[in-house]
């Protein structure tokens, strides 16, 4: 239920409370890997990227290992300026989604970051 309710604010944009919801249902369920996306997703809205990266790796550590997941995660390497790591995930999707990978490599080297919808990322 408090999964739900965060998304509902994650979608009406109050960052904030879907973080709030979010990091409430994570005491519940530590091993929600889609949970740990969205939380990464909202913090990601607010400018934390670093916190939006711990959720986003700890859900690929759980077994969400999603082309669109692991975009994301070179997406959110990216605002926070980590080049270095954002290849790396690069090199992670090019084994199996070429098309996504240029994708990434392009907002790479372009500094124009390619946005996934949060449902493209999440249904994953």
């Amino acid at each position: 239920v408090l999964s739900n309710i965060g998304s509902i604010y994650l979608r009406l944009s109050k960052f904030q409370e879907a973080i709030e919801s979010y990091e409430r249902a994570k005491l519940l369920n530590e091993k929600d890997s889609a949970l740990r996306v969205y939380l990464g997703h909202a913090y990601a809205r607010i400018g934390k990227y670093r916190e939006a990266i711990s959720e986003v790796s700890k859900a690929v550590e759980l077994g969400n290992t999603s082309n669109e997941v692991q975009f994301f995660l070179g997406n959110l390497y990216l605002c926070a300026k980590n080049k270095e790591s954002a290849l790396a995930q690069h090199a992670i999707v090019q084994r199996s989604n070429p098309e996504l990978a240029r994708k990434l490599y392009q907002a790479i080297y372009s500094d124009k970051l390619i946005i996934l919808s949060l449902d493209e990322i999440a249904r994953k």
